[in-house]
């Protein structure tokens, strides 16, 4: 059983706002609804969950790992390793799936 601990928040890593799904209205703006918001909030957080080391989750609003270095599956810091799979997900390619008025 590996012990885990809190990595931080969406606020910490993401986009500055509180909540992915506060980051996604926001990233939609005024079009928010014309999009399938709650599809489009859970494909994101899946793909950004695939993106991350196995070891580290994204579980609501924080993000959760080892504790301890001899546990993880990365190398570095994890806030790096938060940052870089967050980067590595097209957002607004993903958004496109969701649009409703396409």
């Amino acid at each position: 059983m590996v012990t885990t601990t809190s990595y931080g928040t969406w606020a910490n890593h993401g986009d500055g706002e509180l909540t992915l799904e506060a980051g996604v209205a926001t990233s939609l703006g005024e079009y928010a609804n014309d999009y399938d918001l709650d599809a489009l909030t859970t494909a994101y957080r899946d793909a950004i969950n695939d993106a991350l080391p196995d070891s580290i989750s994204l579980a609501g609003s924080d993000f959760y790992g080892p504790a301890y270095d001899t546990d993880r599956d990365f190398t570095g810091e994890p806030a790096d390793a938060i940052r870089e799979a967050i980067a590595s997900v097209d957002f607004w390619s993903l958004a496109a799936k969701y649009d409703k008025t396409a």
